[in-house]
């Protein structure tokens, strides 16, 4: 029996009862399993999945399966918005007048994630967690943070979880809450409202310049899932070595956060480069418009796909471009050799990228997936 410490995460669906009890069985049965399929989905590396659980799916990731804390408010957020993409589809692809079709618009998901120790033990050909922090994150289910927030969506990260992935910046955007428990006593945690994040996903303007509309293209295999390459190379620590800069200025738009807004300044020789993030998708994409010197302007998107070895990690580059009489005319005159220097920088980072992944898996230092 292996014991490791790690984040203990089960996602629920709540309503579950009422709307099983008032619907057609081989419809709600249908609903659920298509909504679970959409959590699953979501639910892959750095998600190790425990056991499913009618309602909903236990899961845990290992202490140091993660470089930088954003990623996993990021994977969560990503189990919600899979789950409300799902149930979206579902209701608008039916006209079916039974319960179970009407009712489902009554679902929604909570999360319940916890920080401790279990026990892995294989049993009759799977893998089972024990141990009081294992309880104690399947008792938190029955809460009371609906009654006392009014936030139907939400994740409840217990004071231990947001201890161990460094929340204190991000503490002003969730409540604080507490839980009693019978023999386990109070459990301080925070309430974030996965409602919230849905919202301002659904708001975000898609920028993406796709491989069909690329002007260059470049890209390769790095040996992670998409979900780890994207928290690796997002790092800022690893951002400032793959980008292979003399000097890197990275400059946040909320502390501790990356994403829209972000500008990464980097300096190579008299070069000054300034990567503005204008669109942000974890896991998937990220497009930047890059300024060359004040002067010369790209627009590129970091596409992430997943692929044998690994995921393809694609940059797409549109054409440069100019604002203004004089950076036209550089463009004009100097365009081929400005895109041939992008063009070997991109080369160049990915290869650096591939490089620290390699020897950090090599030396323990990620763990393989």
């Amino acid at each position: 029996m292996a014991t490791e410490d790690g984040f203990l995460i089960i996602a629920d669906i709540s309503g579950y009862t009422e709307f099983t009890i008032q619907s057609e069985i081989e419809h709600a049965e249908g609903v659920m399993k298509g909504l679970i399929g959409a959590i699953l989905d979501a639910m892959k590396a750095p998600f190790t999945v425990a056991k499913l659980q009618g309602d909903s799916v236990f899961s845990y990731i290992p202490s140091n399966s993660l470089s930088q804390n954003q990623s996993l408010l990021e994977a969560l957020n990503n189990v919600y918005f899979s789950f409300k993409d799902m149930l979206f589809q579902m209701r608008k692809n039916t006209n079916c007048p039974c319960n179970a079709c009407i009712n489902m618009k009554n679902l929604d998901l909570k999360i319940i994630m916890h920080h401790g120790e279990y026990a892995l033990s294989e049993i009759a050909g799977g893998t089972e967690l024990s141990g009081p922090d294992v309880i104690q994150v399947h008792r938190l289910l029955k809460n009371n943070i609906r009654v006392e927030t009014g936030i139907d969506a939400y994740c409840f990260i217990t004071e231990r979880s947001a201890e161990a992935m460094g929340l204190e910046r991000a503490r002003d955007a969730m409540i604080a809450h507490q839980e009693n428990l019978d023999q386990l006593g109070p459990v301080k945690g925070l309430v974030y409202s996965l409602q919230t994040a849905w919202e301002e996903f659904k708001e975000q303007r898609v920028v993406r310049v796709e491989s069909e509309n690329a002007y260059l293209t470049i890209s390769d295999i790095i040996p992670l899932p998409p979900a780890v390459t994207w928290d690796y190379m997002n790092e800022d620590d690893n951002w400032s070595v793959w980008s292979n800069a003399d000097k890197t200025i990275i400059q946040h738009p909320e502390p501790g956060r990356n994403g829209v807004g972000q500008e990464k300044h980097c300096i190579h020789g008299k070069d000054t480069l300034i990567h503005n993030i204008v669109d942000w998708r974890p896991f998937q994409y990220y497009t930047t418009d890059l300024v060359v010197n004040g002067k010369v302007n790209f627009r590129h998107s970091v596409v992430l796909e997943p692929a044998d070895g690994g995921t393809r990690v694609s940059y797409f580059v549109e054409a440069p471009y100019g604002q203004g009489l004089l950076p036209r005319l550089i463009v004009k005159l100097f365009g081929r050799k400005i895109v041939a220097q992008i063009e070997s920088g991109c080369q160049a980072c990915l290869s650096t990228l591939k490089e620290m992944v390699e020897s950090d898996l090599s030396a323990g230092k990620i763990l393989p997936q």
